[in-house]
């Protein structure tokens, strides 16, 4: 029988779907985080340590999410259950052969994939930091503050454990 994988890793997202992360801010902001030593104190960055941090820069949007276990997708509107709605809209997505939205089956409406509600949280984004292997969900305090040069002022943050 497999086991579950126990690494976890936090994702910071820019707010903006198009919007890639800063590369030069990214390294500059690495280096006075080596040079600080924070990457090797237990809770420089991560409560609970963090095994590295590195820049996700994947050539087009993509979507973050958590790759074990199942996920609750919500219609902002009407709140019906859209999860099976939402795989088949992301797959199309994905593979072409459809736009970035999906048509609700309760109401009617028309939400960008971006719009629905999906629990755990998943982002959408061109690109993440990416603290690999975290000892928490929880980043030290002031990081998120730390990363706006990196990802802008509104990052969206998503836990993801991978497979």
């Amino acid at each position: 029988m497999p086991f579950a994988r126990r690494r976890l890793d936090i994702l910071v997202v820019p707010d903006e779907l198009e919007r890639p992360p800063d590369r030069r801010a990214f390294e500059a902001l690495q280096a006075r985080w080596e040079a600080e030593g924070r990457l090797e104190e237990a809770d420089g960055l991560v409560r609970g340590g963090v095994g590295g941090v590195r820049l996700d820069l994947p050539a087009s949007v993509t979507l973050y999410a958590n790759q074990l276990g199942g996920f609750k997708v919500r219609c902002p509107v009407c709140q019906a259950s859209l999860a099976r709605d939402f795989s088949k809209a992301v797959q199309r997505w994905r593979t072409g052969s459809g736009g970035f939205a999906l048509d609700c089956p309760g109401c009617g409406v028309t939400c960008a994939l971006d719009a629905v509600d999906v629990r755990p949280p998943v982002a959408f984004g061109r690109g993440a930091v990416v603290f690999v292997d975290v000892g928490s969900v929880t980043l030290a305090d002031g990081v998120l503050e730390e990363l706006v040069e990196v990802v802008g002022p509104r990052p969206r943050v998503v836990l993801r454990r991978p497979v």
